[in-house]
């Protein structure tokens, strides 16, 4: 139920296609129409200590194995060449994909790679001889040095024209190719979640949990260890009976709960995620307001008030909130490699309100002090 729930939460609100994906990116490589790199430009704020990144749509990450390199997007010891079997990872993918594409992006793209890696000095740090400072990189017209932890924590985009290359921005062609070179012919099966006829993910998409030490994982993966293995399956075998599209809605609508504030929350070490039915986003911004309302404030205020007619019985009128709309909430785990989902729970969003404003009446205290709050929010219970 939770994968379907996940599927349909993708159907509702997709805006990204099969084969694509959101991902922050905090720099564009900067390409003339002849490959030579022109410089490195910053996409977010470059006032922002914490490097921050601009949300744009690029080919799907599958989850890294070995050498494996991301088309368009990548780390920088795949696309500045820092590494050089990384580099001809890039360089293979890239040149294999884009070489018979005749667009200025593509050539441009495709003869970056062919040039070579472009010239970079190490910088060392002065107290610590062994240690990587920052890297700079011989650019046409100058120099550009850049921090060894802005390059760890950096995705790199390229930039031709004027325009970078993504799903918004690129030719129809790149986009055309990246989506041809997905549909590879598998064996098909019945998919659990669809009851469709689709290819077996064996791999599912990794998910970005916070508390996850090993990175973002997969929701649904098979364990290695024979004790755990259910009915004799391997690693090689799919984690489960679910087709491509499937692994990708789901994989997808959790990655973009996970990733918008509004719809999560941090319960210790575990997170909370919610939405409603049908992409509604009144019910969860209710829900949210319930979690993390300041005592006293103006928005405390009015929910008191909304949940004493709540608690009585009485669905204050909203506007946009639909009381009768199923709502959804997950609480997931991190582990070292894995996700757990502690519980997953769904009920109409009018009767979750009545059960959390049942509960503040439950809490209700008498003191002869003045206290300072009358309502304690549920972050700080």
């Amino acid at each position: 139920m939770i994968i379907q729930s996940l599927v349909r939460r993708y159907e509702d609100t997709a805006d990204v296609k099969p084969g694509w994906q959101k991902r922050g990116v905090s720099h564009a490589l900067e390409l003339a129409e002849d490959g030579t790199l022109l410089g490195i430009r910053q996409l977010g704020d470059p006032s922002d200590k914490k490097l921050s990144k601009l949300t744009l749509a690029l080919p799907l990450a599958e989850g890294r194995v070995g050498t494996k390199a991301y088309f368009l997007c990548d780390k920088g010891e795949y696309l500045l060449g820092l590494a050089d079997k990384k580099w001809e990872a890039s360089c293979k993918l890239h040149i294999e994909l884009l070489g018979n594409i005749n667009t200025p992006a593509a050539k441009a793209i495709t003869a970056y790679f062919s040039a070579g890696a472009p010239a970079y000095t190490i910088n060392y740090n002065k107290d610590k001889p062994s240690v990587i400072d920052s890297y700079t990189f011989s650019l046409t017209n100058e120099n550009l040095t850049i921090s060894d932890k802005d390059m760890l924590s950096a995705k790199f985009v390229f930039m031709v024209n004027g325009k970078r290359v993504d799903y918004t921005d690129g030719d129809d062609e790149i986009i055309e190719i990246w989506e041809s070179s997905q549909k590879q012919e598998r064996e098909q099966s019945i998919c659990l979640v669809t009851g469709k006829l689709d290819s077996i993910k064996r791999l599912h998409y990794p998910v970005a949990l916070n508390g996850v030490t090993m990175g973002a994982q997969p929701l649904i993966s098979m364990n290695d260890q024979t004790s755990f293995r259910s009915y004799g399956s391997v690693p090689k075998d799919p984690a489960a009976q679910i087709g491509a599209k499937a692994a990708f809605a789901y994989a997808t609508a959790l990655n973009d709960l996970l990733s918008d504030p509004n719809h999560h929350q941090s319960l210790g070490a575990d997170t909370l995620v919610y939405w409603s039915e049908g992409g509604g986003e009144k019910e969860s911004a209710v829900f949210a307001s319930t979690l993390i309302a300041e005592p006293e404030s103006d928005e405390d205020v009015n929910l008191s008030a909304a949940m004493k007619h709540i608690a009585q019985g009485k669905l204050p009128e909203i506007d946009g909130v639909k009381w009768d709309n199923p709502f959804y909430i997950m609480c997931l785990s991190p582990n070292a490699a894995r996700i757990s989902v502690r519980f997953f729970y769904v009920k109409e969003f009018g009767t979750i309100m009545k059960n959390l404003a049942k509960h503040y009446d439950n809490l209700d205290t008498y003191s002869s002090r003045d206290e300072k709050y009358k309502r304690l929010p549920y972050w700080m219970l």
